[in-house]
C-alpha cells in the first residue's frame, strides 16, 4: 500500500481532528503533492490510528511527526506502536491534544511550541 493509499484511508477513516495540520497533511499526500510518510495501525479490521512523519524539517533537521488514534483506542498502546523503530532523535513534535506534550517526552521526541515552526 502506498502513502497515498494510506493518507486516502486515514481520510475516510477521519484519523484526525477537523481544523488541525495533520488533515491538510493527509489532503496533500493523498493528492500527490507531499511526499510524507503515512503509517495505519488498524484494529477490528479499520485503521484506527496514523502517524505521519512529514518532509518538513526545523533547525536541527528533525522531521515533524504527527500522530492521532481514535478516541475509542486511545489508552492500549497504539501511538507507542506506531512509534516503535522511529528515529526519535530525527523527529519533532508540535501542539496536539491534552497530555501530547508529556507523551512526546516519554519517547524521547522534542516538542516545539508553534511560534517556533
Amino acid at each position: 500500500m502506498t502513502n497515498t493509499e494510506r493518507a486516502h484511508l486515514a481520510l475516510t477513516h477521519r484519523l484526525y481532528v477537523s481544523g488541525w495540520s495533520l488533515s491538510s497533511i493527509l489532503t496533500r499526500v493523498r493528492a500527490g503533492f507531499d511526499h510524507s510518510d503515512v503509517v495505519l495501525h488498524w484494529a477490528d479490521g479499520k485503521p484506527v490510528g496514523v502517524l505521519v512523519i512529514t518532509q518538513e524539517r526545523n533547525a536541527a533537521q528533525q522531521r515533524l511527526v504527527h500522530i492521532f488514534v481514535k478516541k475509542a483506542y486511545r489508552g492500549h498502546g497504539i501511538a507507542k506502536t506506531l512509534l516503535a523503530n522511529m528515529p526519535a532523535d530525527q523527529l519533532y513534535a508540535g501542539p496536539g491534544i491534552t497530555g501530547s506534550k508529556t507523551f512526546w517526552a516519554k519517547h524521547g521526541i522534542q516538542y516545539q511550541d508553534i511560534s517556533t515552526f
